[in-house]
């Protein structure tokens, strides 16, 4: 079973010791209309992926979880 992604948690660990900033962070989370409702690799980059005999794949899926893949790109 795959994770579904807490966004502020992810992109924004230690916002805690910033009440109010967590608290508008929330507001404007709720505001973009996120789809958590596709599996995301959580940590695409170019060192996730390899080539051979002119075949891609992406490797390292410890991170996948249910995310907006909009938002994943970050």
């Amino acid at each position: 079973m795959l994770a579904r992604c807490d966004f502020v948690e992810y992109f924004y660990s230690g916002i805690e010791a910033f009440p109010s900033m967590k608290e508008e962070l929330i507001r404007l989370i709720a505001s973009a209309d996120m789809n958590m409702d596709r599996i995301i690799h959580g940590d695409f980059n170019l060192g996730n992926i390899v080539e051979e005999n002119g075949r891609y794949t992406v490797i390292d899926w410890t991170n996948g979880q249910f995310g907006d893949p909009v938002r994943a790109k970050a």
